[in-house]
């Protein structure tokens, strides 16, 4: 048998032919040398067209799978150049409408946090202004059973400023009588 040298780029073959010498180059006509040389070529242009075939497909779906890895990090703005086979071009086509459509949808709930957050700020500075003007003393107090917030009607029943009430407990507050804090304090605790 005989072998002979062939590289392709960087990569190193080896052509095998196991044939007898006499019988095979009578049969196809040609030296051996001339076989071994047809046979590189026709490998050559074997992988070339391989090649050519694996880059049709391969390029296209390369740069549809960085687009995917990109909108997965984050970037809605990524898009394709439609390309190869019709079919991996309309894959193409569709991954950029899939795109658009999640930036869109993604400038669209951005939108409306901006104009909840608003409607919530609206709102909740109704409820403070309604808290505040209430005639009777409201206040609020946390799990402690601390003042956290009051009205300005608690400052009018009780003759104190909200800075010496809020952060305290009704027990810590000395402008309520003994019996008064201690009343209040046990009714604040039963609710809590």
């Amino acid at each position: 048998f005989r072998s002979a040298p062939l590289q392709i780029g960087e990569n190193q073959y080896r052509i095998l032919a196991f044939a007898p010498r006499a019988n095979f180059t009578d049969w196809l006509g040609i030296s051996l040398d001339k076989f071994y040389f047809l046979s590189a070529l026709l490998l050559l242009v074997a992988f070339m067209l391989a090649r050519a075939v694996a880059d049709r497909f391969v390029r296209p779906l390369t740069r549809l799978l960085e687009g995917a890895q990109s909108i997965a990090q984050g970037d809605l703005n990524a898009r394709v150049t439609p390309s190869g086979l019709a079919e991996l071009a309309q894959l193409g086509t569709a991954f950029n409408a899939m795109s658009a459509s999640l930036d869109a949808r993604e400038r669209q709930i951005r939108e409306l946090n901006i104009d909840l957050e608003r409607r919530v700020a609206q709102r909740t500075a109704e409820l403070q202004a309604l808290f505040e003007t209430l005639p009777m003393p409201v206040f609020v107090v946390d799990t402690a059973g601390r003042f956290s917030a009051c009205n300005a009607a608690i400052e009018r029943a009780f003759s104190v400023s909200r800075d010496a009430l809020l952060g305290k407990t009704s027990v810590e507050i000395p402008v309520f009588s003994d019996n008064r804090r201690a009343a209040m304090h046990a009714g604040i605790q039963t609710l809590l």
